[in-house]
């Protein structure tokens, strides 16, 4: 999953292409343009979010998140942490 700040959009990776994690509805209530650019609801499902916004979105602020595991980071010293998982 990442998150791109500017626009506050996350997505997700599927088959290589960066989809919204969010469903049409919810973009076009934000963004009401977007509706005139996708008009059906399947279409919108395979669209990448660099078409949806532009590929400028790849130069704002973005993180990506691989594990929403909740973990214990334990000092090692010398600047090293082990990651430990909390159940």
């Amino acid at each position: 999953m990442r998150i791109y700040a500017d626009n506050f959009v996350l997505s997700y990776q599927y088959e290589k292409k960066s989809l919204p994690f969010k469903g049409n509805k919810f973009f076009t209530q934000q963004m009401p343009l977007i509706s005139n650019k996708i008009k059906l609801y399947c279409a919108f499902t395979n669209t990448s979010i660099e078409a949806i916004y532009g590929l400028n979105i790849n130069a704002s602020y973005n993180r990506e998140v691989n594990e929403f595991k909740s973990i214990l980071p334990l000092n090692k010293g010398n600047n090293k942490f082990k990651k430990g998982f909390l159940a």
